[in-house]
């Protein structure tokens, strides 16, 4: 999880009192009575640590990966299609009522990436959280650095370095 939020953004996240609390989104309302259609308001001003705006379209593509065979997230179960609704505006269409809707969009692994064919999304690793990629050594260790355009506060650290231990089990 700190891995992933390190460099990417969720639509939503839950804080320390398992309140959901917007981060890409802005708003999001059930607009069908069953809570299977969501309405959700995407931010402006977001980067990618490319310099690309984030758009309503690469959550769109986001989803339509999370959702797809080589997605690993619960957006395969549980979303039937997301299209877009508006110029800041995605529409979520569940296969089944949903009225944890906003806690479901801050699962760690729904992260949103530059849009982008469902075989290549998110190799290029540019998300638009606090730290980009700087170096990684396979199965030892993750060095991050500053997103000195990250659009929330933060980051705090000029650098950061994740150690990857390997398992304590057998």
């Amino acid at each position: 999880h700190i891995r992933t939020k390190n460099v990417y953004n969720t639509l939503t996240w839950v804080d320390q009192g398992i309140d959901a609390q917007p981060e890409v989104a802005t708003k999001w309302e059930a607009v069908e009575a069953d809570q299977t259609v969501w309405e959700v308001d995407i931010r402006e001003g977001i980067k990618f640590h490319d310099g690309r705006d984030l758009t309503v379209e690469d959550v769109i593509s986001s989803y339509d990966f999370h959702r797809s065979k080589k997605g690993t997230s619960f957006a395969k179960k549980m979303l039937a299609k997301v299209e877009k609704a508006g110029p800041n505006k995605a529409r979520f269409f569940m296969k089944s009522p949903n009225s944890e809707f906003a806690w479901w969009a801050a699962e760690y692994r729904q992260v949103i990436m530059p849009a982008a064919d469902v075989a290549t999304i998110g190799y290029d690793g540019v998300g638009s959280g606090p730290f980009k990629f700087a170096k990684i050594d396979p199965k030892r260790s993750v060095t991050y650095e500053a997103n000195e355009n990250y659009w929330g506060e933060g980051p705090y650290l000029d650098t950061l370095e994740t150690v990857l231990q390997p398992s304590m089990g057998s």
